[in-house]
């Protein structure tokens, strides 16, 4: 998938030519932010997969009826709300199956049943800093170098500059340099990636 994404037009392009190649692309970039929702709403991996599938199933069908309207999260939140129904939905089918969690199940549903929308919200825009960052630094691998990844990598395990200069044995001012340079192309890439989506 290429780099650079336009995401209102990819929505565009299934709501008027619904093509093998824009689904794919749309899964590519969404899935791991759908899995995160249901993660966040307490769901095991393995039922997390099966609502993501669901959710898709579902925004494939009711993808026509949104209208983006100009509001930068309310593509987001619209899956996140979709992501929640499908919790429900797959709640619904698991206690059907298996009686014998009935009391696990049921304690879920009380609990999706009492989010509110502003709390999926807050938690969609939470969740969506933190997926946007995380795919920004995986775009941005190629543009640094190996010791500018390691003294990053090292910052954000919470080592300061004179323990980073020391393990590295390089100056501490080149430290501080490298970590302004990585701070910098990480930014601008974190503005590209939210231009793009909204």
């Amino acid at each position: 998938m290429e780099k650079n994404l336009t995401r209102i037009s990819l929505i565009q392009k299934l709501q008027e030519d619904r093509n093998d190649e824009s689904w794919n692309e749309f899964i590519d970039l969404y899935e791991g932010y759908i899995f995160t929702i249901a993660k966040k709403m307490n769901f095991c991996d393995d039922d997390c997969y099966d609502i993501m599938q669901t959710a898709f199933v579902k925004i494939w069908s009711k993808v026509n009826s949104f209208e983006h309207g100009g509001n930068a999260g309310q593509f987001r939140r619209w899956l996140a709300v979709i992501t929640r129904n499908s919790g429900l939905n797959h709640i619904d089918k698991r206690k059907r199956e298996q009686a014998k969690h009935d009391k696990f199940y049921d304690d879920q549903a009380n609990y999706l049943n009492t989010v509110t929308e502003p709390e999926i919200e807050k938690m969609a825009e939470k969740e969506w800093a933190i997926y946007v960052t995380n795919l920004a630094w995986k775009n941005v691998q190629n543009d640094i170098s190996q010791s500018q990844k390691e003294i990053f990598e090292m910052t954000l395990d919470g080592k300061n500059r004179p323990e980073i200069a020391e393990a590295l044995e390089i100056p501490l001012n080149t430290v501080s340099v490298y970590k302004r340079r990585v701070t910098a192309i990480l930014q601008k890439e974190i503005k590209r990636l939210e231009q793009n989506f909204n």
